[in-house]
């Protein structure tokens, strides 16, 4: 067999097909019929994952790394106040941080 003489398949379907099948063309439809959905604030995300928490008595905390600017996520035991977890780790922010200071890739002042 030659190579050139094997058609390589390409499809944007999950079915394997070049064309849609009924099922995923009502799928299709389906997804373009439903409602725009609302655009939240951080604050209102916040509040309303920590109101789906409450049973498991924990929340999240969210705020921004002072060097990197950067969103971490802090998940914390609400009886306790300990931090569970902490998205993406202080320390590992911190250690990137310093990595770019050293490569030279934050400028602070003008030379």
């Amino acid at each position: 067999m030659r190579i050139d003489s094997v058609q390589p398949t390409l499809s944007m379907f999950p079915s394997g097909k070049s064309e849609p099948t009924s099922q995923e063309t009502g799928m299709a439809a389906e997804l373009a019929s439903t409602e725009v959905k609302k655009k939240y604030t951080v604050e209102e995300l916040v509040d309303k994952f920590n109101n789906a928490m409450q049973e498991n008595q924990t929340h999240i905390k969210v705020k921004m790394h002072d060097n990197m600017n950067a969103i971490m996520v802090t998940i914390v035991d609400s009886s306790t106040d300990e931090v569970i977890k902490e998205i993406p780790s202080e320390k590992m922010l911190d250690m990137m941080y310093n990595i770019c200071v050293k490569n030279g890739l934050f400028l602070d002042e003008k030379i």
